[in-house]
Formats: C-alpha cells, structure tokens, sequence
C-alpha cells in the first residue's frame, strides 16, 4: 500500500494533476462562473497557502520553532506597498516620509521582489542573534520579535502612518496573480526541499549531533532556512497587501 502511494505521488502525471490541472479549473471557475465573494476567499486561501509552505520550512524541514511569520509578512507588506504607491498618494496620506522615499514607485512585480528581499535581509541580521536559542526558548524570542515589529511600524509615523497604516494600493492581487504567485512558491521550495541543502536541513532536524559529523555547518542551514521562510512570508504579506 505505501509502495502504490509513493508511486503514485511520483507519477509526473499526478503531480502535474494536482499542481497545476486542478489549480487551473479552480481559477478558471472562480474567476468566471463564481462571484466576486467566492473569488475573494480563494484569494485569501492561496495567500495562506504560501504562508503555510514559508512556517513549514522552518518548522518542518528544519525543526526551527519559530512564531515569527506574521512579523515577516507585516513588513512584506509595508515595503511593498510604500514602494508601490505613487508619490502623489504617499505626500497626502504619509507627509512626513523622506522625500527620495516618496519618488520611489516601482511596479507591482518589483515591488513584490524588493520587499521578500528586504525581509529577507532583516531576518537574517535578526536570525543572527536569536537563532542560537533552541525549542521553546526559541519560540517566545521569535514571538517576541513580532510585537516589537509591530511595536516599530506603528511608531513610525514617517514611513508607515503609524497606527493608521497604509491604505490606497492598487488592487494588483487578483485570483491569476495569486495562483500564479502560490505555484511558484510551492515549485521553489520543493525544488529546494529536494535539493542537497533541502536535505541538510531534514538531517540536522533529524539528529543535530550527527549532521555535524558529516559536515553540515547547523548555524548557516538554520540561519538560511530562516531567511528563505521570511522571503515568502513576505511575499504573501505584500500579496496581502495589495488585495485591500
């Protein structure tokens, strides 16, 4: 029986069936046939959908147990869209904003990369200093790292509008946007899951002491696995953003 399940998971057809042939009518009749409510709520279930991929990452693959993501994804979502606003709307609604911050418009796309390569870069100067706590230790560092996020983007007045937040992007995330998004997430990271470093992070989940021994450097995998979750916690924040 476990013999025809994993045959059957590694049938390219399956895969193909599952990942891209399902998705695609599921698309096609929300964006067609169903209303806009029905649309809205699959929006919002792929959205999670790669927030979900992100945490298993680090909580699966590498067995880093980390509460952080909706810290990630908040600052996903503030770079994007203080990147992708027009200079005219970021003027009325955040006046204080530095001024070379306020003629910076990129387009969606790009906009969508900065922020998950930004994150990224915050997570591993935070990951740097946090990521030596194991277990729950590790937990409540990573939880605490989320209110002083929030505790800094609704203080900064000049950049996030404080406690107001942001409002007035361009609906850019519609059901192919976020399909299309979510699909590649998940292609990414089980292309890396399945790679030579997916599977250093499986062995120093599975036995700390004797992935060392083989040579695994456990600071660098944990670190980078953090980084990555943070990447696309970031890209489902910004997503999220640009549904509003």
């Amino acid at each position: 029986m476990d013999m025809k399940k994993s045959r059957l998971v590694d049938n390219p057809l399956f895969r193909f069936l599952v990942v891209v042939f399902i998705p695609l009518l599921i698309l096609l009749y929300v964006h067609f046939v169903a209303g806009n409510y029905y649309e809205s709520v699959f929006i919002l279930f792929f959205i999670n959908v790669i927030l979900a991929a992100s945490l298993n990452l680090t909580n699966g693959i590498t067995g880093i147990f980390s509460l952080g993501q909706a810290g990630f994804m908040a600052l996903g979502a503030y770079i994007g869209s203080i990147l992708s606003l027009s200079e005219s709307t970021k003027s009325t609604m955040v006046s204080k904003m530095p001024e070379w911050l306020k003629k910076i418009q990129l387009p969606f796309w790009a906009a969508l990369i900065v922020s998950a390569c930004v994150t990224m870069i915050i997570a591993g100067i935070i990951g740097f200093a946090i990521l030596r706590a194991r277990g729950h230790y590790l937990a409540v560092i990573t939880l605490g790292m989320v209110i002083v996020i929030k505790s800094v983007l609704d203080n900064a007045n000049s950049l996030t509008n404080g406690s107001r937040g942001i409002s007035g992007m361009t609906k850019y995330s519609t059901i192919v946007v976020v399909v299309i998004v979510a699909l590649i997430s998940l292609f990414v990271l089980y292309r890396f899951r399945q790679s030579a470093f997916g599977r250093s992070m499986i062995a120093l989940r599975e036995d700390e002491d004797a992935a060392a021994s083989l040579g695994i450097n456990a600071r660098s995998i944990r670190l980078m696995s953090f980084m990555i979750s943070a990447l696309f916690a970031a890209v489902g924040g910004c997503l999220w953003a640009h549904l509003q």
